[in-house]
């Protein structure tokens, strides 16, 4: 026989003198295994508890030896501690209300700054087309009233600026310069003249507006954007 815990083995004439315990170790043989089956009950209560667990919580307990779960019930407090509790928790609240300021501050900061340190976006061209030697009429439906001709156009990414001639059934002639945004089928009249030479250059667009389908607009649109990589379905 073998002890099961020093692994001694006695002679006959040890296990005649001590039958029950090791007379090395000193151990009792019956109550060593006993100690291991409640050892190994124990083993398997635990396994089926942390197997009975929520994810979160076998994840918490492996991270944190020993720890158990704990559920709260209520909390009891006297009401004057309750009230220092609520002022502590209310004086508290101000450095950290005072921390998120700073740091809304300061995101509000790189945001607003950022910009200044991007690339330029490029927009409308910003000075007129030059006017060109024959005007270029602009197709347009039977049902419109009026010719309109192309006089000069720069584009841009997205942006097509376009001098038109409008000559009405009257004969009254007037002449406009309008930043087409192609992607979006907007459209903003930068300047407006009865002469060409009143035309004259201009620093920028004004507002844009939708552009309307069935409109002059849309097929001067159209004809503004027609080379542009990005185009509005209206425009197409």
């Amino acid at each position: 026989m073998q002890c099961p815990k020093c692994k001694y083995e006695p002679t006959m004439a040890e296990m005649q003198a001590s039958p029950g315990d090791c007379v090395k170790c000193g151990v009792n043989y019956q109550g060593h295994a006993r100690h291991l089956e409640q050892v190994r009950l124990q083993n398997e209560q635990a396994r089926a508890l942390q197997a009975s667990l929520s994810p979160v919580v076998r994840e918490v307990s492996a991270a944190y030896q020993g720890a158990q779960p704990v559920v709260v019930v209520d909390v009891r407090m006297s009401f004057w501690s309750m009230v220092v509790f609520m002022v502590k928790w209310v004086i508290a609240s101000i450095p950290a209300g005072l921390i998120l300021l700073a740091l809304g501050s300061f995101i509000y900061g790189v945001v607003t700054a950022l910009p200044a340190y991007m690339p330029a976006s490029s927009g409308p061209p910003p000075l007129a087309p030059a006017a060109q030697s024959e005007p270029k009429r602009i197709i347009m439906p039977a049902s419109m009233r009026g010719e309109f001709y192309e006089i000069g156009l720069a584009r841009s990414d997205n942006f097509a600026v376009m001098a038109v001639k409008t000559v009405m059934p009257d004969g009254e002639v007037a002449f406009s310069r309008v930043s087409f945004n192609c992607a979006n089928a907007t459209a903003a009249i930068v300047a407006f003249a009865r002469t060409l030479e009143g035309l004259g250059p201009t620093s920028g667009p004004g507002s844009y507006e939708q552009i309307t389908a069935g409109t002059p607009r849309q097929y001067i649109a159209k004809h503004a954007c027609m080379q542009m990589p990005v185009r509005h379905v209206l425009l197409q």
